[in-house]
């Protein structure tokens, strides 16, 4: 089983830092596993497997563009950790 994710709210510069222990260097395929302990799950530009969609643990963050420069990029993947953040914070403090 993975170690819990720990994370930042932000970082001296506002940018919104998330620290995930991947098991391998850099992207993989998820497994059954991956799924079954994941608290969600997103992608950016690409299909997540069937698995990973039927879990119910997905968040489309498809809206994050690839084609308007880096801080339209930027922009939009920290509006998405931010709610990610306070998402996997509430289930925290409900639990």
């Amino acid at each position: 089983m993975r170690q819990p994710t720990t994370f930042r709210r932000e970082s001296p510069k506002g940018c919104v830092l998330m620290v995930w222990p991947f098991q391998t260097a850099g992207p993989h395929r998820s497994s059954p596993p991956d799924v079954a302990d994941a608290s969600c799950i997103f992608a950016v530009g690409c299909t997540l497997p069937a698995e990973a969609v039927r879990s119910g643990k997905v968040s489309d963050w498809n809206d994050v563009p690839d084609d308007q420069g880096y801080p339209a990029m930027r922009g939009a993947t920290v509006r998405h950790v931010r709610v990610l953040l306070d998402q996997l914070d509430t289930a925290r403090r409900n639990k």
